[in-house]
């Protein structure tokens, strides 16, 4: 929050050189969602324990027992909003300012514990800036000899300030907040309106928001919400994998007859369905946006089921796995939550299977069949609408097909496998390279998983989605291999090959 205000500040006072513009403002946007995305997957072991507990323990849970379910709201009001505000302050500074972002914390759960996630949200950017700017005074103006005292000094001093003013100035408005949030959630459970937010929530999740979407708006609402009702319907909607499994069906049955596709899309369902990965799936949408519309339909459908049968899990899902689903989801909503998944896969394949034939048959229609002036309005059309996003991942295909410099293989010690939030898809990647290498008998060479936005210094290479490569531009300055996707063992059979190569001293 404090990072979206500096900079909107910053860019105003600069009118007199570069307006505000869209990029900016997206960038802005997109930086301040990661960070929040971040902070709140960090803690989703401590979500999942909660979720668990209230599954289990709960009234209507498979063992009712209330002081074991009361562990589950103590770490609720306490535990986690102070982890999420301790990840938050040490993601801007260090471990001081994780410190001083739980002490100013302390002001907003005193005056309503209730709302201590919404709470560690404001704190954390607030406490972790606030003390990036008094550790640079520190390390610039303190004598070494003294630096440990004014450290210790400062901090506790800063937490104070903070928590009193947090008491007197903040808590009232996060605690609105918070109440005029579930109120507004609740309104459009209860008018049935909730599908509507899969028209934003499926291309989100297209172009590598997901975990944004999910973590940094969903999860903090649907925890909200949980604390009053028990479970929510939120936790329900980023993470069902019927929409992308659906789709997977789809085109595996149109590419049946193509072994290789085949064989890749069965191994993308099975990871999308089993494993709760989502990303799998981005690379055959992008390739191909209209699948984007089976897609919503989809995730729509399944909505309206989740809501119409009063669908809910009682914590956190992660990672979005069909298993993981009904886990959480408990006794009395394990066969409602199935259906909607069930549904939504459904709707998602057969729209997805209808629009592939449409688009088959209408490439097959000879160009001679075509009238001329119907050619210039289609290549008029597509000239005057791509979008930007298109242009970008054109270009990265280009640069794709552009010759590597050769040293970029050689001198190998640490790969990094990269996507949004440096989880899932990434660790599923980095996790069968590993094996390709032991197979092919490579040592040496590490192989870590990174979000884009944390990679550090030492990576010799980048492992990447050609697409997820167009829409981060701060990729393209790095050693860069692209591939296609993460479950393509196929790519990683190349990469080894380049890797052997270069170290025998040949070319790619």
């Amino acid at each position: 929050m404090i990072k979206l205000f500096t900079e909107l500040k910053r860019v105003a006072d600069r009118r007199r050189g570069v307006c505000l513009t869209r990029g900016n403002v997206m960038n802005v946007i997109q930086k301040t969602g990661k960070f929040y995305s971040r902070i709140i997957m960090k803690n989703i072991g401590i979500f999942v324990f909660i979720g668990l507990l209230s599954v289990v323990f709960q009234t209507e849970g498979w063992f009712p027992n209330e002081d074991i379910y009361a562990i589950s709201q103590v770490a609720y009001r306490y535990v986690l909003p102070c982890m999420i505000a301790y990840e938050g302050g040490n993601l801007l500074s260090d471990s001081f300012g994780g410190l001083a972002a739980v002490m100013a914390l302390c002001g907003i759960l005193l005056r309503d514990p209730e709302a201590g996630i919404f709470g560690a949200m404001v704190s954390a950017p607030l406490g972790g800036y606030l003390w990036k700017k008094e550790r640079e005074f520190l390390e610039r103006d303190c004598f070494a000899e003294t630096k440990m005292l004014f450290r210790n000094l400062l901090l506790g001093l800063t937490g104070a300030v903070l928590a009193v003013g947090e008491y007197y100035l903040l808590a009232e408005a996060v605690t609105v907040f918070a109440e005029a949030a579930g109120s507004c959630i609740g309104w459009i459970l209860e008018h049935g309106y909730i599908a509507v937010l899969n028209v934003l929530i499926e291309p989100a999740k297209v172009f590598f928001l997901n975990n944004i979407m999910n973590h940094g708006i969903l999860v903090p609402l649907g925890m909200s919400q949980a604390e009053q009702t028990g479970g929510s319907l939120l936790f329900l909607l980023e993470t069902n994998p019927g929409p992308g499994l659906g789709m997977l069906l789809g085109l595996l049955l149109y590419k049946r007859k193509n072994v290789k596709r085949r064989q890749e899309l069965a191994t993308a369902a099975f990871t999308q369905a089993i494993g709760g990965i989502h990303e799998v799936y981005f690379p055959f949408v992008l390739a191909d946006l209209g699948l984007l519309l089976p897609l919503i339909v989809g995730g729509v459908a399944g909505s309206i089921w989740f809501s119409v049968f009063h669908c809910e899990t009682a914590g956190v899902i992660s990672p979005g796995s069909v298993l993981t689903i009904l886990i959480m989801a408990g006794r009395s909503s394990m066969l409602p939550v199935l259906g909607g998944i069930l549904v939504s896969t459904a709707v998602s394949g057969v729209g997805s299977y209808l629009y592939l034939c449409w688009r088959g048959e209408r490439k097959e229609v000879p160009q001679s069949e075509i009238p001329e002036s119907e050619k210039q309005e289609e290549l008029e059309k597509e000239n005057t609408e791509m979008s930007g996003l298109e242009r970008e991942l054109e270009t990265a295909s280009e640069q794709e097909e552009k010759p590597m410099p050769e040293n970029i293989y050689q001198n190998l010690h640490k790969i990094g496998f990269v996507c949004n939030g440096g989880m899932g898809s990434s660790a599923m990647g980095a996790a069968l390279f590993r094996r390709a290498l032991k197979t092919a008998g490579i040592t040496g060479i590490q192989v870590e998983v990174y979000a884009a936005d944390l990679i550090e210094e030492d990576i010799d290479l980048i492992v990447c989605q050609k697409e997820f490569y167009a829409l981060n531009p701060q990729l393209h300055e790095k050693a860069c291999h692209m591939i296609a996707g993460f479950t393509d063992r196929e790519e990683y059979t190349k990469l080894i090959q380049c890797i052997q190569d270069a170290q025998n001293g040949g070319t790619r």
